[in-house]
């Protein structure tokens, strides 16, 4: 008999000093081995952008790398971004060539050091002046690299790096106040005060280990110093968007003031409430959120969804609960993975939950509304700026987040993939083996390796309907609690097996904004199978690809229909939708159109009024709309395998006094297009 406890929430501990301690905490990079279906997108990584880009991106040469080059007056946020991502990479898949490159890196970062506590780029030291004359450094670069030191040390033990570290705490402290995270309209310079949150989880991490009550000293400083916003949202810019919301809350371990976590959570809430219309957890934010800008047409950049899934991180371990988990995958198994082409060598700016073309069209309604673009921001290309770089964090961090170690000594399936885990947890070393085709079906088997007693918990997803577990061959009841983990504390031996067994079922989620209906089952959202047509984009403006030219710019268009509505009449969707396929054994690289492992199928009708508008699918009108077509039946693929995609489906009826859906004009001259937010810093 398998004695099972259902606990709500991984339960918060304060030690009453300092910080709060964490019901969660993170396990060393290193001490999780990924497997399966996220071993190769990894192995992709390596072989597309962020394993190469040092061989063709313009930020990595000589004279634009003041990271490797500290002598050189250049650099700035793109090779921090990368190598955060990176690192962990190297880690995971043990490349050597790939460590020895990046130890370049590490080497290069500690010679940099001055005696004053300074590292990286000197020149960003002294890159502004206050009205007083005193130099302003811009420390958002080193914010960003001291993410990849902490792993370093994490995997090294290399005691450097907290030397490195605490000097440059005391070379913060020592700034003239204006100096430091200053409020300022220069275009780099303002960065650092928008996005200064992002010390305090660091800075808490730091205290941690060394007790030294400066970080605590120089997080609160930090979490004064952020940008206040002035639009009753914490910002409008997408990226900032997900830096932002959490920050109150990451200091709510300092504070321990509820008022800091609930803050958060209001600010987040609101955002999603206005422009999170949209299947899980994408903002329509086309860079930046506008009036008005609300359609599942709307984009939303996967720089933007790694730092999403980088709060959630934090704000799990925070919080005990399972609901940034939910989060988590949300994004990154419907949206993060399509925004790169499946070999990963070509990664998308914005990424839409309706978008039936990806092409190479130089306006749209999408970003600010109002230019004429000399760049595509819908290609898929390996010369993004931003995105190209920072996206190497969005699986190496995924995997280091599939377990957490817990206050009491266990360990806790927070996401789940393929993996071996092995590490130590209060004194005692626990090995457990993953093995699931998880997110495609619901079946997980976890081995014990070694034996040892301590508790286990497996998080239950927010979408569970029911759950089986077993324990070497004996099951125990069902499990249908929404969310929560389940708990078991036994003397563990080696060779025990648990079976977590999760009921996919199918579910659809109404828009309130515009009645169309969304289809679900288990984490994925679903949409319609459009087959996709690629072709190279010879000219694509800034985005074209520098010498040495690895990879292409592709756009992708259809081949398909794709302006359907669904005959649902809101009662029983399974009337609507059924399972079509599931595949027992996955592809190598399942997130793909061709080779979807789990295929619906669903009744609709075609919206003959629905088309292009401005290069992309026109607005969704007011569902039930009518429509007199024959009714047909299409395929839909999870969303992380449609790279082209529709997941908001208006629904259809045959009554004849439901709404018309009226046709739109995608002629209409570029000064009549309508107006969107300026570029603007809500400082």
């Amino acid at each position: 008999m398998i004695r099972v406890e259902y606990v709500e929430k991984i339960e918060f501990y304060d030690n009453g000093e300092g910080i709060s301690r964490l019901p969660l905490g993170k396990l060393p990079l290193g001490d999780i081995k990924p497997d399966g279906w996220i071993k190769e997108q990894l192995k992709l990584m390596s072989r597309g952008i962020t394993g190469r880009l040092p061989e063709y991106g313009p930020f990595f040469k000589k004279e634009a790398n003041g990271f490797l080059y500290p002598e050189t007056s250049s650099g700035w946020e793109e090779v921090p971004y990368w190598f955060r991502g990176y690192y962990p990479l190297a880690v995971l898949l043990n490349d050597e060539n790939m460590l020895e490159y990046a130890q370049k890196y590490i080497d290069a970062v500690f010679a940099s050091a001055q005696e004053d506590g300074w590292f990286g780029p000197a020149y960003l030291k002294t890159y502004g002046k206050t009205d007083k004359g005193d130099a302003i450094p811009d420390v958002y670069p080193d914010i960003l690299l001291t993410d990849a030191l902490f792993l370093y040390y994490e995997h090294t033990k290399d005691e450097r790096v907290l030397s490195l570290y605490g000097k440059f705490i005391e070379f913060c402290l020592n700034l003239p106040d204006e100096a430091f995270l200053p409020k300022t309209t220069d275009e780099k310079l303002m960065w650092q005060n928008i996005r200064s949150g992002d010390m305090i989880p660091q800075l808490h991490y730091y205290y941690e280990i060394t007790g030294d009550d400066n970080a605590l000293k120089l997080a609160k400083i930090a979490y004064k110093k952020v940008a206040k916003s002035v639009t009753g949202f914490c910002a409008v810019h997408a990226v900032d968007i997900a830096h932002r919301f959490a920050y109150d809350a990451l200091f709510f371990r300092q504070s321990k003031e509820k008022a800091h976590w609930q803050k958060s959570l209001f600010e987040y809430e609101k955002i999603k409430k206005v422009w999170g219309q949209l299947p899980r957890g994408i903002i329509a934010a086309d860079e930046q959120v506008r009036a008005g800008a609300v359609d599942p047409r709307q984009g939303f950049e996967p720089c933007a969804m790694v730092e999403l899934a980088k709060k959630f991180y934090d704000l799990g371990r925070i919080s005990g609960e399972t609901v940034y988990a939910d989060e988590t995958e949300d994004v990154m198994l419907n949206h993060f993975v399509a925004s790169f082409t499946e070999n990963y060598e070509g990664v998308r700016y914005l990424t839409a939950a309706n978008m039936p073309v990806s092409d190479d069209y130089r306006y749209s309604q999408t970003y600010n509304g109002t230019n004429i673009h000399d760049c595509s921001f819908f290609i898929m290309t390996p010369n993004n700026r931003c995105c190209g770089h920072n996206t190497g964090m969005g699986w190496t961090w995924y995997v280091m987040n599939l377990w957490q170690k817990t206050a009491d000594g266990g360990l806790a399936a927070y996401l789940y993939a393929p993996n071996v885990v092995e590490t130590t947890v209060n004194g005692q070393k626990i090995c457990l083996k993953t093995e699931t085709n998880y997110p495609f079906n619901g079946n997980v088997k976890i081995t014990v390796t070694k034996d040892g007693e301590f508790p286990l918990y497996f998080r239950l997803p927010k979408w569970n309907t029911k759950c089986a577990l077993s324990l070497n061959g004996a099951k125990t009841s069902f499990y249908s609690q929404k969310s929560g983990y389940l708990r078991i504390e036994r003397k563990w031996e080696r060779g025990d097996q648990i079976i977590l067994d999760f009921d996919m079922e199918i579910s659809y989620t109404r828009w309130a904004g515009n009645g169309s209906v969304s289809i679900n089952r288990g984490p994925f959202t679903y949409s319609v199978r459009i087959e996709e047509e690629y072709s190279v984009v010879k000219d694509a403006g800034t985005y074209n690809h520098p010498e040495p030219h690895l990879f292409e710019n592709y756009e992708i268009k259809p081949l398909t229909s794709w302006n359907y509505g669904l005959c649902f009449d809101g009662k029983d969707i399974l009337k609507t939708v059924k399972v079509k396929k599931i595949d027992k054994e996955l592809p190598l690289q399942p997130f793909s159109n061709k080779n979807a492992p789990v295929v619906l199928s669903a009744k609709v009708k075609t919206i003959n009024a629905w088309k292009m508008q401005n290069g992309t699918a026109a607005e969704l009108q007011q569902s039930p709309v009518y429509a007199d077509t024959e009714e047909t039946e299409i395929e839909l693929i999870p969303l992380g395998c449609a790279r082209l995609r529709i997941s908001c489906l208006p629904t259809v009826t045959e009554n004849e006094r439901a709404f018309r859906w009226e046709g739109v004009n995608d002629n209409v001259p570029i000064e009549e297009r309508p107006q969107g937010f300026k570029k603007q810093y809500d400082l």
